[in-house]
């Protein structure tokens, strides 16, 4: 276990036996990648992490797993979640649930609780393996007006004066990238040979 910064949270690594805790105790991992050189994980131990309240709940419903993106750069390519710090959430068989990047006190606040309901209400379901879900083969189509609504909405938050989107910190989007190559068409390329 390693204590970093000025946090409050026991922060473990990333091992099996984490893991095991993790299925044995029946909590969801709190995965924090960060770095050395990275100004928004120090703000995140700072301003976030060392609330009290909030490593309290951690500490309490969480397996928090804190991994160097330097170390363990294949963890970072697997869990990123669009720059550094990185905030993801994973079942205890390593299955992400979502996250973010930077999240101050009072988001982070939020965010624990829907994790933490999300995680009970989806132990009492029956659970799918990947390759299940993949053979059942369901996936269905974004409607026109949901993807135009989102494009709108992301718009709406480009910043004109500094670039990118939102307000700092500002990290590439790749939800919204995601979303911009799913829906592009390639036009038919014509048949121009003579005949």
């Amino acid at each position: 276990m390693a204590q970093d910064r000025d946090t409050k949270i026991n922060w473990l690594d990333w091992t099996n036996e984490s893991f095991h805790r993790a299925r044995t105790e029946h909590k969801p991992v709190l995965l924090d990648i960060s770095a050395v050189w990275c100004h928004w994980c120090h703000r995140l131990d700072h301003d976030t992490y060392s609330v009290p309240e909030i490593a309290r709940y951690i500490e309490s419903h969480f397996i928090p797993i804190r991994v160097d993106t330097d170390k363990r750069p294949d963890i970072n390519r697997r869990y990123n979640m669009g720059g550094w710090p990185t905030t993801a959430f994973l079942t205890p068989d390593g299955h992400l649930i979502g996250g973010g990047t930077y999240f101050p006190p009072d988001k982070m606040k939020q965010i624990l609780h829907d994790v933490l309901s999300y995680w009970e209400k989806s132990k009492e379901q029956p659970t799918q393996t990947q390759d299940q879900q993949q053979e059942m083969g369901v996936r269905e189509s974004i409607s026109a007006t949901i993807i135009d609504e989102i494009l709108g909405e992301i718009a709406n938050n480009f910043d004109p004066i500094y670039g990118g989107f939102g307000s700092q910190p500002k990290f590439p989007n790749t939800e919204a990238t995601n979303l911009l190559f799913s829906n592009i068409t390639t036009p038919a390329i014509e048949n121009s040979s003579a005949s």
